[in-house]
């Protein structure tokens, strides 16, 4: 990219990024009032009350809502996360609701810099790939919504980077960070397992779900058992409450055509086959590593040698060969690199893109805001291109942006959900085409 073109990009991201603040400023406190983040104060408060069970009850929510909010806000609105969601917030309830989410909105963004940094260091793309990656994080119309709102999409997304991180050298520290944080929406978790699972990561996949049940079991501090069930009642309530078409997943596409109920219905069939699937790849994906283990990679001492081993390639490509060597991906703080597991390492980033991107679009509870858990998927594309393996996520990330600017004008169909979709069966097909495309490296070992 040239300069012109680069300095071009930089301001169009950093006109982008200041949208949330002029989105805040004109909301002024009214917008706090009615937020999300309003919801998770009042069931915060409540548990520094020690009223845990009375977080899952709406007879006692809803007046604390009121009350919390000026009336600024629907008293129906449900407290539908586990308990655990509410303990970082408890601080934070020492301080008035307006102080207390300009601090929360500081916090979200130390989380994503947080979150692209890891990102860099498992997988670099680059001296400037920290500050440009967190500008075009802030220019996403998904963190728009995250700090207006003061969601846990923040969380979310470093958990996501956390199992990331475990699945490369399978920590299990690692994955109990990311288990504890992804359980705070439950519903992605299963695709960050199947990662795990793809990858043989068994420390960190039992990390993971130790994590997970930390969090989810939470609820017995509301009531043991009860509690259980109240969580799980409040999170089918939230569900109901919300209106499916402002999905951006199949679900809010399924509720174009179909009643509430059954488009509901449908949405949980559909969660229930994504479940289905996201074992199936990864297993399909296990098999390929595992014939690639017991493959080498081809080292020739003349071209003749390498001509015969890649089945009557042209000269100038056993050359090519011949002069690349083996492909080693470089891994900062890592003396030496075992080639097997270097592609091991970098095999599971078209599985972490895909289901990544599967478990937003097959959860009926996506919110624009949890689109943000999408910076993992696209940095493993931008990893994927610089390897040749992908063609550049910059028009997917643009098409992504439209469909997003275009749901804030309240049309009846989720253009993101359908931007999406159209962006990973696009890059699916390109991925595949080039994975065909590309010389055999590896030999029978």
């Amino acid at each position: 990219m040239s300069g012109r073109r680069r300095r071009w990009l930089v301001g169009a991201l950093a006109g982008f990024a200041l949208v949330p603040v002029v989105l805040s400023v004109r909301a002024g406190a009214a917008g706090v009032q009615s937020s999300d983040f309003t919801v998770l104060y009042t069931a915060a408060t409540l548990v520094r009350h020690g009223q845990l069970a009375a977080v899952y009850n709406q007879a006692t929510m809803g007046p604390a809502l009121l009350q919390v909010s000026d009336g600024h806000i629907d008293p129906t609105l449900p407290f539908d996360y586990p308990l655990a969601d509410a303990l970082p917030l408890v601080p934070l309830t020492l301080l008035p609701l307006q102080a207390a989410f300009r601090v929360w909105q500081f916090l979200i963004l130390l989380l994503l810099a947080a979150a692209v940094f890891v990102l860099n260091r498992l997988h670099p793309l680059g001296k400037s790939a920290v500050p440009f990656g967190l500008l075009a994080v802030l220019a996403a119309e998904p963190t728009w919504a995250l700090l207006t709102e003061g969601q846990l999409g923040g969380v979310l997304l470093v958990g996501a980077v956390a199992v990331l991180a475990a699945a490369d050298r399978d920590v299990a520290g690692w994955g109990f960070l990311g288990g504890v944080l992804l359980a705070f929406k439950p519903q992605y978790l299963p695709a960050y397992l199947a990662l795990l699972w793809a990858g043989r990561c068994r420390r960190a996949l039992v990390a993971v779900i130790a994590g997970s049940l930390l969090v989810g079991g939470s609820a017995l501090l509301a009531g043991g058992p009860s509690g259980i069930a109240a969580m799980v009642r409040g999170m089918l309530a939230g569900s109901a409450w919300a209106d499916l078409r402002s999905m951006d997943s199949w679900a809010g596409l399924l509720a174009l055509a179909l009643p509430p109920r059954l488009a509901m219905i449908a949405g949980l069939a559909l969660f229930g086959a994504t479940l289905i699937v996201l074992p199936v790849l990864a297993r399909i994906h296990r098999v390929e590593l595992a014939s690639r283990a017991r493959m080498r990679p081809i080292r020739a001492s003349s071209p003749a040698r390498v001509r015969s081993r890649t089945d009557g390639c042209a000269p100038s490509r056993a050359r090519r060969l011949l002069r690349l060597g083996t492909p080693r991906i470089p891994i900062r703080g890592a003396r030496s690199v075992d080639p097997v597991f270097a592609r091991r390492r970098t095999d599971l980033l078209p599985f972490a893109g895909l289901a990544g991107c599967l478990a937003l679009l097959g959860s009926p509870h996506t919110l624009p805001h949890d689109m943000v858990l999408l910076l993992v998927p696209a940095w493993a594309a931008f990893v994927l291109h610089g390897q040749g393996r992908l063609r550049s996520p910059v028009a997917g990330l643009v098409i992504l942006q439209v469909g997003w600017v275009v749901d804030l004008h309240g049309l009846p169909v989720s253009a993101g959900a359908l931007a999406l979709t159209g962006v990973l069966g696009w890059y699916l097909i390109d991925f595949k085409r080039r994975a065909a495309a590309r010389p055999q490296l590896y030999e029978a070992a």
